[in-house]
């Protein structure tokens, strides 16, 4: 889970009395902007569209200024992204120089090696987020945020003021069409690609709900109406069970539940903490096995713990602060954002705890929303720094992991 949709969430929950307003030093709502010039890489000329990028380790692939949210698709071959169309704008927050977005944000695929890039949904009235791409890579689901009834490319969508839906789009565009109404950027996936779960809103009650891949047969997974709102699902890779937060109105707190597919036997996978935090984010391992998430509280951690709620695991303890993990495709390894002060970087850990390492290594950028390739052999992320022009700018670069490690 990004910074983005964190800060989307903390918003939610002062709006219902679980958290203050107040800011701590160390929480994830924005990120640290950077006050350092810096050279851009160079551009890549591919040997081969859509294997691999020749050149600078990383390698920017983007030339747009707010992309970011990178996910590949399942043969590798792809990225999809967001980028908002008027980059970003750095800002004093609470004593702190932090980035926000301008403008509205379109959903973008390109090839790996950052060639052939298409604005999927080429929307000025919407913003649509947080790209996800179907385990065939045939179709693509997003968020979008729109004010008013309108025309998208030729499908009607007729969300209230402010609401925003799931889309759908053939990842070579375009026509996307409208879902159901969604409460939280982030989607999932059942790994056969027939059934998209999603937070929903049921009457006020923010649920877990899921529907076929087509959008139709929306069902209620969870319902704690008064009680609790829950989010952010993540599907386990057999697809017969969901990870999702729930977070409690009496205080606030946020565990991660684990239940079936069906909806039967929801259970807390990290219930027992000694003071209130916020679990947030769950992702499973490849092996369905173990679930990683975030936990904030005085700072920010990254987690592990297995799917029976034993061996609960903190990755994490040597930095400040850790958010957006992400499994290696062999299960051995979490990439994540984190820092040690400032600025944010990509390091990965052993999902044991061991060999924590700081992949990027660059002072003069902020890098964040780490993904591996599906071979595990490329990282991208997004990255945000100056340009030689004074602009902070964010685009997404992709970094040979073998290339990097070998150097160190």
């Amino acid at each position: 889970m990004s910074y983005f949709a964190t800060a989307l969430l903390t918003i939610w929950l002062v709006s219902n009395g679980c958290v203050s307003e107040e800011p701590d030093n160390t929480s994830v709502e924005g990120r640290t902007a950077l006050r350092t010039d810096a050279a851009e890489d160079t551009k890549p000329v591919p040997e081969d569209k859509a294997t691999v990028p020749v050149g600078p380790n990383p390698t920017r692939l983007s030339e747009l200024g707010g992309a970011g949210e990178p996910a590949f698709f399942p043969s590798g071959g792809k990225i999809a992204f967001h980028n908002f169309q008027g980059g970003l704008e750095v800002r004093e927050q609470f004593g702190n120089a932090e980035e926000y977005p301008q403008g509205l944000a379109d959903v973008y695929v390109m090839n790996s090696d950052g060639t052939g890039v298409i604005n999927l949904t080429n929307s000025p009235e919407a913003n649509d987020l947080a790209p996800a791409p179907s385990p065939s890579g045939e179709k693509l689901a997003f968020a979008s945020y729109r004010a008013s009834l309108e025309e998208h490319n030729g499908a009607t969508d007729t969300a209230v003021q402010g609401a925003s839906r799931i889309w759908l789009a053939d990842a070579d565009g375009p026509d996307p069409t409208s879902g159901p109404e969604l409460i939280y950027l982030y989607v999932a996936w059942a790994p056969d690609g027939n059934k998209i779960a999603f937070g929903c809103d049921r009457g006020g009650s923010q649920e877990i709900c899921a529907m076929e891949s087509d959008g139709t047969d929306v069902i209620r997974l969870t319902n704690t109406a008064g009680i609790a709102a829950n989010l952010n699902p993540s599907f386990s890779p057999d697809g017969k069970k969901i990870a999702y937060q729930r977070c409690q109105f009496s205080d606030g707190e946020c565990q991660i539940y684990l239940m079936s597919s069906d909806a039967t036997n929801p259970k807390s996978l990290t219930a027992g903490t000694p003071q209130v935090v916020h679990d947030e984010g769950p992702v499973f391992s490849p092996d369905g096995t173990k679930v990683a998430f975030m936990r904030i509280g005085a700072r920010t951690d990254i987690y592990v713990v297995n799917t029976d709620g034993t061996d609960l695991t903190k990755l994490t303890g040597g930095l400040a602060n850790g958010v957006d993990p992400a499994f290696s495709p062999d299960g051995e390894k979490i990439a994540f954002t984190g820092n040690s002060g400032a600025p944010d970087e990509i390091y990965t850990v052993g999902v044991d705890g061991t060999d924590l390492t700081n992949i990027t290594k660059n002072d003069s950028a902020s890098d964040s929303q780490p993904v591996f390739s599906p071979d595990g052999d490329w990282i991208a992320y997004r990255s945000a720094r100056y340009d030689g022009s004074g602009n902070y700018i964010s685009g997404i670069y992709l970094m040979d992991l073998e290339k990097r490690l070998r150097r160190e």
